[in-house]
């Protein structure tokens, strides 16, 4: 795909808002909801240069994901990986669509109000150390720019990513059917099934029993289906489908072919510009 130069102007979006050299509106009067306006065409090239390094990330974890399941591993370790997996493109598409999590050290936050007109009403030592801001990107009052405002938020990444895509979702004008209507569910926790979040603790942290035959047991299905799109999907588009034990794992595995097939779709259009 194309992608900017990365040795050019063009640098994260992170980076650039950090770059002090760089001509952005900082209006910060208080640490908990603040907005920075950006030019567009900056903005853009930040975010392509972004999409460039998370979809390194995503195919390689894709490629990992195929690489256990193609050697038979243990369902717990396949599970959780193909759940980074959609963790990484549910990221990055909610990040394409203007709503994502960044985190600023105790001296990157320092940084960014240093650059605000009311710098001087902050003791830049009491900052915490870590700081995690849910963006929202809208227009700007002022032409030819964007609006990023910051809401500050607890460090939950995981949590905040799946409700940002349950957002996406809702505001996309399509049919609804069975399997637009099931992923909203899952990835809501609504109806009995849990997000991909909690299935991910759940095999991940809570129950350590999963890494073993109990585990083997109850994630088979999963191993049935995650090799391939067409039974991971004809599983699911049953209309009586339940979320027992077996299905909330194999669960991944639906999200997993549906988020990628996203990700595939907005890569080729990627690949035009």
């Amino acid at each position: 795909m194309k992608v900017p130069n990365q040795d050019s102007y063009f640098q994260t979006i992170k980076d650039f808002l950090l770059d002090q050299s760089n001509m952005n509106d900082f209006a910060i009067q208080n640490l908990t909801n603040f907005y920075i306006d950006v030019a567009i065409d900056d903005y853009n090239g930040c975010l392509l240069v972004d999409y460039h390094s998370a979809r390194e990330r995503i195919i390689q974890q894709k490629n990992n994901l195929e690489v256990l399941y193609k050697n038979s591993m243990q369902p717990a370790w396949i599970i959780i990986t193909a759940y980074y997996c959609n963790f990484f493109i549910a990221n990055e598409l909610s990040k394409l669509y203007g709503r994502y999590i960044v985190n600023f050290s105790k001296k990157e936050m320092s940084i960014i109000i240093k650059q605000s007109d009311y710098s001087a009403q902050f003791i830049l030592k009491d900052l915490d150390e870590n700081n995690s801001y849910e963006v929202e990107v809208s227009n700007s009052e002022y032409d030819n720019f964007v609006r990023l405002k910051f809401n500050k938020k607890s460090p939950k990444p995981h949590k905040i990513v799946w409700e940002n895509l349950s957002k996406l979702i809702k505001d996309i004008q399509a049919d609804v059917t069975h399997e637009k209507l099931l992923f909203e569910n899952i990835i809501k926790g609504d109806k009995n099934w849990q997000n991909p979040s909690q299935i991910r603790n759940n095999w991940n942290y809570r129950y350590s029993e999963y890494y073993s035959t109990e585990g083997n047991n109850l994630g088979s299905n999963f191993l049935k289906i995650i090799s391939n799109k067409s039974s991971t999907l004809n599983h699911f588009n049953n209309r009586r489908i339940q979320p027992t034990d077996s299905n909330l794992a194999s669960s991944i595995a639906f999200i997993y072919y549906l988020l990628l097939e996203a990700f595939e779709d907005i890569d080729r259009k990627f690949e035009n510009l």
